[in-house]
């Protein structure tokens, strides 16, 4: 530790607690600590002792939670401007693993790909104070490659049509496509590289491990045309170089050191070379043969390079990751040289079944947050029970990780998570009690009993998973005739994702309903985004819901009315998805239409936006259709209504003719698709002064139609 560290931890205290903050804390370094801190209050001073500069800002949001009552999430407005405190006893907290991973390169995509500065900055505060000290680091990559690929010989033309534009880069990174329809220019490559080195030197003030992206064998055809091979992923073709090319490893040692050329010294290599693709060789030696190469390049470039392999390939294809194929593939890896990355371990763990990964560092990681959508849902009890099965096993993990597809949504789970990185497994029900009080940074019953509620209704999935393949409701998905061809098995489907009680979680929404009557200022703060995502819960159960009673019911009539209410409904959630920006679709077209260089059409990379939430790929039709679907104003209302609307006609023609019924509907679903991307919709803000309002009404259609009570409730139809 040094005294520029001091200095950025400093820095920090005044942005998160207010001018004047740091004049009033001391701090000093004890690594004797191990990896924790201890702080107190003298004569109004923080006395604050870290073992290292991450620990110290989580120590000084432990400080703000315990003597203050308040603490910093996502949607918290900083800084906090808390007053002095005279005295408070010393507390001491030691960390239960060394390493806190976070962020996933899916968020790159889904989340940050348009983020300037200031957005970064309060990302990398966030990160400090909850303790994470390997944060994934993938801005301005893109530069790097181009730098590596022209030592090559490869030409500029080649290079930038290789890459793409921002918004798919990520995927471009881990090998699952090539290219897109925008190309970055050379200046933005420049830019952004600028970004990323400032992101990177941030995160290395104060003491974090930046993990940057590495060589994955994905190549340019023409670089090596004869020594690659095709492969497939997602409807999409890339190329991979055999690793008994010479090239390969060099490429791997390349990329490492125009990273620290750029960006300065780098020793945690994240590479994926089978994300989501077999190997593009049946051979079974294929694999080992692959990391032998990588991480011989990258210790070529850096003797302590670590290799941060993300584990996701053994469970998404354990058909072909079998227990001797990953154990052969894990030992062509010195131990000291691999870091592996439990993705998804919050509920399809993979060290289980690969005995701790054999010895292998590792890190247990919460997923959750699949490909963007804004779904308010989790499974805390379960979550928490798999960290400490894998803390309390023969092979315990080192670290925690946070590894969300995207990021600031559903965040009561990732506070869960943080926490359980420095604290004894907490009782849930009084975790999340304190939850609401550090949230709001108040005291309220009604807060803390709404939290009580919802912890025990949409955030108890009980076990299910929370995953883009399984169904998970009916506005991002295509709609089909075939929901009217078995209704039962709908309806199954939808019930299955009303596991929990409807009645109290209407209570629950209703109780923020009554405090922010009470206090309408709190809408600018969380309480306005909590708002938003249980109105984005309810909006899909009542989509679902009106959809099952159409395709149930054989009476002409009744079905337009249920259709009629419907589209009704999404209007008004629609409404109430206006007075947020995050839940508004004209955030995410502006903040890209904002990125685009000189030279680049502002309008292509609006476009490019609005595709990546529904269709993904250039057309619709393919099995990333809605992957990364959202609730939000203008989609609601706009897109998902209309595509409900032209499959409710279709509901209606069927019945005299299935298949032009049928041809109708994917003709309609086809050109909602493309005047939706060229054209966007017509979706302005809604005052914030209106939230209350909307969200009781809310509430009340909540009630009516999923959870009235008992003495009202009817069958359907």
């Amino acid at each position: 530790m040094n005294g520029a560290h001091e200095a950025a931890v400093r820095e920090l205290a005044e942005r998160a607690a207010g001018a004047g903050f740091a004049g009033r804390l001391a701090i000093r370094w004890d690594p004797g600590l191990g990896r924790g801190f201890r702080h107190r209050v003298r004569d109004g001073r923080l006395e604050l002792t870290a073992s290292d500069p991450v620990s110290a800002c989580a120590g000084l949001h432990d400080h703000l939670r315990q003597q203050h009552g308040t603490a910093v999430h996502w949607p918290t407005r900083t800084p906090l401007d808390v007053a002095p405190v005279a005295e408070t006893p010393e507390r001491t907290v030691r960390a239960r693993v060394r390493d806190q991973y976070m962020l996933n390169f899916c968020t790159f995509s889904y989340s940050t790909a348009h983020w300037s500065w200031p957005d970064w900055e309060r990302e990398i505060d966030w990160m400090a104070l909850h303790g994470v000290t390997m944060p994934l680091a993938l801005t301005g990559h893109e530069a790097v490659l181009a730098d590596v690929y022209r030592r090559f010989g490869c030409d500029d033309e080649t290079i930038l049509g290789f890459l793409g534009e921002p918004l798919y880069l990520p995927f471009q990174y881990m090998g699952c496509r090539d290219g897109h329809r925008v190309q970055l220019t050379a200046d933005d490559l420049e830019r952004r590289a600028r970004l990323g080195r400032r992101i990177i030197e941030r995160m290395r003030s104060l003491g974090m491990t930046p993990v940057l992206p590495g060589f994955t064998g994905h190549v340019p055809q023409s670089l090596a045309p004869d020594a690659s091979r095709p492969r497939r992923w997602q409807d999409n073709t890339t190329w991979f170089l055999d690793p008994g090319d010479a090239r390969f490893a060099r490429l791997a040692a390349e990329v490492v050191r125009v990273q620290q050329e750029r960006f300065g010294a780098v020793t945690h290599i994240a590479s994926d070379p089978f994300i989501e693709t077999p190997p593009a060789d049946e051979d079974d030696d294929f694999p080992t043969r692959v990391a032998g190469q990588l991480v011989r390049g990258f210790r070529d470039a850096e003797p302590d390079a670590v290799w941060v392999l993300q584990a996701w390939p053994f469970a998404y294809q354990a058909d072909y990751w079998t227990r001797e194929r990953v154990r052969a593939f894990l030992d062509a890896v010195p131990h000291d040289a691999l870091y592996v990355l439990d993705l998804w371990a919050e509920h399809a763990p993979v060290w289980p079944r690969q005995d701790g990964f054999a010895g292998r560092t590792w890190q247990w990681c919460g997923l959750l947050n699949f490909g963007g959508r804004s779904d308010a849902v989790a499974d805390l009890p379960r979550a928490r029970d798999q960290f400490e099965a894998a803390l309390a096993s023969p092979r315990p993990p080192a670290g925690l990780g946070l590894t969300m597809e995207s990021i600031h949504h559903n965040g009561v789970f990732f506070e869960l998570l943080a926490d359980l990185a420095w604290g004894d497994r907490p009782d849930l029900d009084a975790w999340g009690r304190r939850f609401a009080a550090d949230r709001y940074g108040r005291r309220d019953d009604r807060l803390e009993d709404a939290w009580s509620g919802l912890l025990a209704t949409i955030y108890d999935a009980r076990g299910r998973p929370i995953f883009p393949e399984t169904f998970h409701g009916v506005l991002m998905r295509r709609p089909t005739l075939a929901w009217i061809d078995d209704p039962a098995a709908l309806r199954r489907d939808v019930e299955s994702q009303r596991w929990f009680d409807a009645d109290r979680f209407a209570r629950s929404w209703r109780l923020l309903v009554d405090v922010l009557d009470d206090d309408p200022a709190l809408a600018a703060g969380p309480l306005g985004l909590d708002l938003v995502e249980l109105a984005q819960a309810a909006c899909s159960r009542i989509a679902d819901e009106l959809v099952v009673r159409i395709a149930e019911q054989p009476d002409p009539a009744r079905r337009r009315s249920f259709a009629e209410r419907l589209s009704a409904e999404l209007d008004g959630f629609d409404e109430l998805f206006a007075t947020r920006a995050e839940s508004r679709l004209d955030t995410w077209e502006d903040a890209a239409a904002r990125a685009a260089a000189d030279g680049v059409d502002p309008a292509e990379l609006v476009g490019s936006a609005r595709r990546l939430v529904t269709s993904w790929n250039e057309t619709p039709r393919t099995t990333l259709e809605d992957y990364s679907g959202r609730l939000w104003r203008g989609l609601v209302g706009g897109h998902y209504n209309r595509r409900l609307a032209a499959w409710a006609a279709a509901v209606e023609l069927a019945g005299t003719d299935r298949p032009r019924a049928e041809a109708r509907l994917d003709r309609d679903l086809d050109d909602l698709h493309r005047r939706f991307v060229d054209g966007g919709v017509d979706a302005p803000a809604v005052p914030l002064d209106r939230l209350a309002a909307i969200s009781r009404r809310a509430v009340s259609a909540f009630t009516d139609i999923i959870a009235p009570p008992p003495a009202e409730r009817t069958p359907h139809p």
